[in-house]
């Protein structure tokens, strides 16, 4: 009798385990099913200084007022820094950017060492800045030296737009595009999200559309597009989730079959500078990338 008891109860016994382990199994399995969510998002740390290199090549075939100018290629290169100098009660990071060295097809520019301080949110937004105004003056002055390739001369021209006088906000939303924004919502491998932008070099409006396509190794992977005809976008990101910084970025812009009206002389003293209608293809690379 004994003997049968004990025999029942390691049946029991195995009966207990194997079920166990079949629950166990059972959500194993409901957890691999369910999508994981990640929360991209910008960490500043007080102190922490981060070095990046914005390289913007463009490849241009244009008419300008029905003259084939050929093609032109051109490249930009900027270095700059960003240091943390504080964060706020709500965990936005006071940043200072600086301008370390830049290049124009292969020469060096001097960017005058200018400075700018922005307070910039978790995901990405300018909040407020100080000092882009001069940032953005030495960058138009690298596009004056693009549109000499056209109107000879054009860069030694007395600017007559007065940067000076523009607030540093009004320039907020041109650096901002640089850069992935994110959501305010964690993100799973597939969902996408849109934001207005200005377009880098081109000056015009357009909706990026971000997707997240693979999580690795800590690092988020996403693409980007835009949902415009005349204009298209397409590029990748790697943005460090655990640092919370962006490590790569680069897109491509091209605008093909564009025509365009453009008054030069709205930008100099000289008026007889007057407009010229531009048509034609452009192609612009962006990257932007940690060093």
């Amino acid at each position: 009798m004994k003997r049968i008891l004990f025999f029942y109860f390691i049946i029991l016994c195995l009966n207990f385990f194997a079920q166990e382990e079949s629950v166990k199994k059972e959500t194993e399995i409901v957890k691999e099913e369910m999508p994981k969510e990640y929360d991209l998002r910008y960490i500043y740390n007080k102190g922490d200084v981060i070095s990046y290199s914005l390289k913007v090549e463009n490849r241009e075939r244009l008419k300008v007022s029905g003259m084939d100018m050929g093609e032109k290629i051109r490249k930009t290169i900027i270095n700059f820094s960003q240091k943390v100098e504080d964060v706020d009660e709500n965990g936005n990071g006071i940043i200072k950017w600086k301008y370390l060295s830049g290049s124009y097809n292969d020469i060096k520019v001097d960017l005058g060492e200018k400075e700018a301080t922005i307070k910039m949110n978790s995901k990405g937004e300018i909040l407020e800045s100080r000092g882009l105004e001069e940032m953005s003056l030495e960058f138009f002055k690298i596009i004056q030296k693009s549109i000499s390739d056209y109107i000879p001369g054009f860069d030694r021209l007395p600017i007559k737009i007065d940067f000076s006088k523009f607030d540093s906000n009004e320039f907020n939303a041109y650096w901002e595009s640089f850069r992935p924004v994110f959501p305010d919502r964690k993100l799973k491998i597939g969902d996408t999200w849109e934001k207005e932008t200005i377009l880098p070099m081109i000056f015009k409006k357009g909706r990026i559309i971000y997707t997240l396509k693979n999580f690795e190794e800590n690092k988020a992977y996403i693409s980007l597009s835009i949902g415009r005809r005349d204009i298209k976008v397409s590029g990748e990101i790697i943005f460090d989730i655990e640092k919370g910084k962006l490590i790569d970025q680069e897109f491509i812009i091209k605008a093909e079959n564009i025509k365009e009206k453009v008054d030069f002389g709205q930008f100099t003293q000289y008026k007889e500078i007057g407009s010229y209608e531009i048509s034609g293809t452009i192609i612009t690379k962006v990257k932007l990338k940690e060093i």
